[in-house]
């Protein structure tokens, strides 16, 4: 068993995407988009001390890994009905599985024997989903000034419970 520290990580992703165009002044973009965030950092040590004239050691190490899988449909527009109005809007739905875990261990090791005193692993699941829907408006005030107003709103449902979001934009 080798002590130190260890850190890993990574973020695969995929994504499939289709856009349309309807007509000169309506176009869309839908997509399904999955993602796997990772990240795992060890820390083990070693003690040693002499007994009976042979090497003896306590060894622990800590392990932590996360992981979060996420799974996203997505619909984007844009419309722009008048020359000073050019209008965004779409909807998603995300699902988001958070899964992290931890295992603890120590042993003993005296001579060439090895002795586990200790050794835990605990892991969880924790699963969402999230809904939202978003409007914009960048419109044209004067020549030379526009303004781009809107507002999303997400729902976060987790463990039965529902969290609104509302995002008002400016």
């Amino acid at each position: 068993d080798d002590c130190g520290e260890r850190l890993k990580g990574g973020s695969p992703t995929a994504g499939l995407m289709w856009s349309h165009t309807f007509s000169d002044r309506l176009a869309s973009r839908a997509g399904l988009y999955y993602s796997y965030n990772v990240s795992s950092v060890r820390f083990s040590t070693r003690y040693w001390d002499w007994d009976d004239g042979m090497d003896y050691y306590m060894c622990a190490e800590e392990s932590d890994r996360s992981g979060i899988h996420g799974i996203r449909a997505a619909a984007d527009f844009d419309w722009e009905p008048a020359a000073v109005h050019h209008i965004r809007f779409g909807a998603s739905w995300e699902h988001h599985a958070y899964l992290p875990d931890r295992s603890l261990r120590q042993w003993e090791e005296f001579g060439k024997q090895k002795k586990e005193v200790f050794n835990q692993a605990v892991g969880s699941s924790y699963y969402g989903e999230e809904p939202s829907v978003y409007i914009e408006d960048e419109m044209t005030l004067l020549p030379g000034l526009t303004a781009n107003a809107g507002v999303r709103a997400a729902l976060f449902l987790v463990k039965g419970k529902a969290y609104v979001l509302p995002e008002p934009r400016f």
